[in-house]
């Protein structure tokens, strides 16, 4: 599969999923709690279904990659500077993420020691595009283990309210999220490196797909409409976050030149 065709399905698909979520808020769900509108969860469910099938129709055509990517640069300053980014976006949630009064407190600590550790990494993991660091490679794990648990928590957290749109597109988000990092640190391991890089393409545009329908629809919606209180804008912005900087890690691995295939 050719890399051009896989990178126009994403962005014919991205846009869709994003704007099928801002329709979702902006006119079948209730602003301050996520719940449907009486006589609107049909719709709602309908935008729904459209961003399940794109996420699948994307994942089916990444997946088709079957050759190993460029590697990157040893200077690459877009994947240093999100990274930086990545780091500060976790911290943002260390400080600032709403967390229900019922949580329990070995389960606060936990995160914060995760959410801190993945900050450092993704600290360390940009200055080692300038510095001589030599990151060890177990250290990749890390991205896997802060997705592990925050897909663990937040099932725990909202297992009740499932069936909220907005608590399925996060538990789906960081679910493939999960998987992406975990084959991430594959990488950097040196393991399965023919097929884990389809799945690195795969889950990855999946990823960024589910976390900016969450993250872009979210910013739209309140700074163009109506104000929408129920998603948690530090986690908000981490998603964001996350999205950009596997979007240039993708970049940076796999060439777009006319004649390359993976």
């Amino acid at each position: 599969m050719n890399f051009k065709k896989i990178m126009t399905t994403f962005f014919i698909c991205l846009p869709v999923c994003i704007a099928a979520r801002v329709v979702q808020i902006a006119v079948t769900i209730q602003k301050s709690n996520g719940f449907y509108l009486t006589g609107f969860d049909t719709f709602g469910n309908v935008m729904m279904a459209l961003i399940g099938l794109s996420c699948v129709l994307l994942f089916l055509v990444a997946f088709k990659a079957y050759k190993t990517p460029e590697k990157t640069p040893r200077v690459n300053l877009a994947m240093a500077i999100t990274s930086y980014v990545v780091a500060l976006a976790f911290l943002g949630e260390l400080f600032f993420e709403a967390v229900a009064p019922t949580t329990p407190e070995w389960q606060k600590y936990v995160a914060k020691v995760i959410t801190v550790a993945a900050s450092g990494y993704f600290v360390l993991f940009g200055s080692s595009h300038f510095c001589k660091i030599k990151m060890p490679r177990l250290i990749h794990a890390i991205p896997a283990i802060y997705a592990i648990a925050r897909t663990i928590f937040t099932f725990i957290n909202i297992s009740s309210l499932a069936a909220i749109s907005d608590n399925v597109l996060l538990m789906a988000g960081y679910c493939v999220l999960m998987l992406f990092f975990i084959n991430y640190g594959k990488l950097y391991n040196g393991l399965d490196v023919e097929v884990n890089f389809r799945k690195i393409l795969a889950t990855g545009l999946v990823s960024v797909t589910l976390c900016a329908s969450q993250s872009v629809a979210y910013l739209l919606v309140n700074v163009f409409g109506s104000g929408y209180t129920h998603s948690d804008s530090s986690v908000i912005f981490t998603l964001l976050a996350m999205s950009v900087f596997i979007v240039v890690f993708i970049l940076a691995h796999f060439k777009t030149n006319k004649k390359e295939y993976i």
